[in-house]
């Protein structure tokens, strides 16, 4: 319930800003642009610093619905091109987190966060993290490590995340 309620206030808040916000340039357009010279470890760290703030403001119990939307939002904002940050507000308006692939991140998920770029694909980079999911019963839950393939657009001094991908094995029993 606590989290639905924070979903509803978080897709207001963003559905309110993204309306506001010109589309300039197309999601397509804007991840194939080729990697400049930012390096591979400053990529990796603002992913990593993107995936962590984005976690913390979640896992905030202090935090007033209202409060979180407008801190997520803030994050969105600062680490993500506008056209993603008009998609992720459409999976939220849906009840879905775009940026977890609706698997949800928490605490602990990361002790097991990593990066790395993606070897063919240089603007991706494959973020994984283990959570704890329950896909038999909601009394028996596993350890599931969840994959996501984030695509960055970067220039000279600064990268931008524009899209999200599940590549998660989903754990059937």
């Amino acid at each position: 319930m606590k989290i639905s309620i924070y979903l509803i206030c978080f897709l207001l808040i963003i559905g309110s800003s993204c309306t506001k916000t010109p589309k300039t340039i197309s999601d397509s357009n804007i991840c194939t642009k080729t990697q400049e010279t930012i390096s591979d470890n400053a990529i990796e760290k603002r992913i990593k610093d993107f995936y962590t703030e984005y976690c913390y403001a979640w896992e905030n119990p202090s935090v007033t619905p209202n409060q979180l939307g407008i801190k997520l939002d803030s994050l969105v904002a600062l680490y993500c091109t506008n056209e993603l940050k008009i998609k992720a507000s459409k999976w939220y308006e849906d009840g879905h987190d775009l940026f977890t692939s609706d698997w949800g991140i928490r605490l602990n998920s990361l002790n097991t966060l990593t990066i790395a770029r993606d070897t063919i694909k240089p603007n991706n980079y494959n973020v994984s993290y283990d959570v704890e999911s329950f896909p038999v019963s909601p009394t028996d839950s596993v350890m599931q490590k969840v994959t996501l393939v984030v695509t960055i657009v970067s220039g000279k001094d600064s990268c931008t995340i524009c899209g999200v991908k599940d590549i998660s094995k989903r754990i059937v029993n």
